[in-house]
């Protein structure tokens, strides 16, 4: 899938004419503890369906149109902090059983908050939404742990995601049930958990027979509401759970709270160790360390590639700001096999990598612009211009922007000043798995340069 960036995140390409959208039916009935977001999300989710194009929204605070009929017009049924048991929440037992059979068919469902706090003695709906709330020890800025920073839901969060909410904890929850997408980290523990196991997931995704259900544990207080990357957020869930957008769905994978590496100190490539130049050291001076933490590519007759050789990385989010001449041609490869790409009987590196790159590239002959997935999808510069403000006829040499790579299994998502430009699942072309870095300068007179260089190895068993 190729993405095209909008206020929202993304929006895909061809999205359907208004009236074939699919309808969202948002219910904030509560029989229990009654949150005033309730009330205060509804002109947001109106304007999310709106704004986004994605979907048609249908809200309502009774659960009238919740039976075997009605729930045929519609793709999706949220609960919007919804709350009360089975004596108290106001459906029959064949209006909520027509619920369950509707998702089990392919009706998505889309849980919010409280959404958990519903029907917490009811078998069939707590195991098709995954979870049943226990309490809230945290209401609090907390930090939150990415785990699959692929998934639609994630790709526009910040990692780790700092965030003042009503946090809640979970019965009736596993994680190999599960595909996990977010969590709250250990440093926002305190002692305040009540799980032997400690893991307090806080979003996920999976499926229910046919229907796809996300839940979010977000959304009880005002302001997070208002927050674009909340927003964000639950816009990228119910994209996928209308099947607007795909993910990664590996259920039980390992909980992994890794920070990110930093891939250049800034003072030194550390050769031999950390990076190494295809061709051999000879050919060392291509690569260069500048002043501000700043490392260059850049040669007046060959190409070369700089390899990251200290370790492999498999899954992963990785940042970079980077700058390229007008007419240069680079590009930052990943996952490149090193039995692929180093010749031992030489000892020596190959040029031209054998692994996936993410083309780097705002002005030269290639029309391929960065934030590619060579060969494609493919940015072009009106993409270019539209998401970065670059002109690809005017020399700006000071010109940087940010790259982000995420890569999970086969998904691939490339952002550009972090937002999204490509979300794509590798197709019928070679794959690699796990491998190295490498950072091309393409031919002669190109000038490329990086700062500010992370990475985040992500769980290996997603996929």
């Amino acid at each position: 899938m190729f993405a095209t960036v909008f206020a929202f995140g993304w929006i895909p390409l061809g999205a359907a004419e208004e009236a074939d959208l699919p309808k969202v039916l948002y219910i904030t009935t509560t029989a229990g503890f009654h949150h005033s977001a309730c009330e205060y999300s509804v002109p947001v989710i109106q304007k999310l369906a709106k704004q986004s194009g994605l979907f048609e929204v249908v809200c309502s605070d009774k659960t009238d149109l919740i039976n075997a009929e009605d729930l045929k017009r519609f793709d999706a049924v949220c609960f919007s902090n919804t709350t009360g048991d089975l004596g108290q929440f106001p459906l029959s037992e064949a209006d909520r059983e027509a619920l369950i059979e509707a998702v089990r068919g392919g009706t998505a469902f889309i849980g919010i908050h409280a959404a958990t706090d519903t029907y917490k003695d009811w078998a069939p709906y707590y195991e098709m939404l995954g979870g049943s709330f226990i309490a809230h020890p945290w209401h609090e800025e907390v930090k939150i742990v990415i785990e699959d920073p692929s998934h639609p839901a994630a790709q526009n969060a910040p990692s780790p995601w700092l965030i003042k909410d009503e946090i809640y904890t979970f019965k009736n929850y596993s994680r190999s049930d599960l595909h996990v997408i977010m969590s709250l980290s250990s440093d926002s523990f305190k002692g305040k958990g009540n799980r032997e196991d400690n893991d307090y997931a806080l979003a996920w995704s999976r499926m229910y027979g046919k229907g796809r259900v996300f839940y979010t544990g977000l959304g009880h207080d005002h302001e997070v509401w208002d927050a674009p990357a909340f927003q964000k957020h639950l816009l990228g869930g119910i994209a996928w759970a209308l099947g607007e957008a795909e993910a990664t769905l590996t259920p039980g994978h390992e909980r992994m709270e890794a920070g990110f590496d930093v891939l250049f100190d800034g003072e030194s490539l550390n050769w031999g160790e950390d990076f190494e130049v295809s061709g051999g050291p000879e050919y060392r001076s291509h690569w260069t360390v500048q002043p501000g933490g700043v490392f260059q590519g850049f040669s007046e007759k060959d190409s070369s590639h700089l390899f990251y050789i200290k370790r492999p990385y498999r899954n992963f989010e990785a940042h970079s700001e980077i700058m390229i001449s007008a007419t240069g041609n680079s590009g930052w490869y990943y996952r490149c096999p090193k039995a692929r790409n180093y010749d031992a009987a030489n000892g020596i590196y190959r040029n031209w990598p054998a692994g996936f790159e993410a083309q780097i590239n705002n002005g030269s002959g290639d029309p391929k612009r960065s934030g590619t997935f060579y060969p494609e999808p493919t940015l072009w510069d009106a993409d270019i211009q539209r998401v970065l403000g670059f002109d690809h006829e005017k020399d700006d040499p000071d010109f940087w922007f940010k790259m982000s790579i995420i890569a999970v299994g086969d998904h691939m998502v490339i952002k550009l000043n972090d937002q999204v430009v490509v979300d794509h699942f590798v197709g019928e072309r070679e794959k690699f798995y796990e491998g190295l870095f490498a950072f091309q300068n393409h031919h002669p007179g190109t000038v490329v340069k990086f700062r500010n260089m992370v990475v985040r190895p992500l769980a290996d068993d997603l996929k």
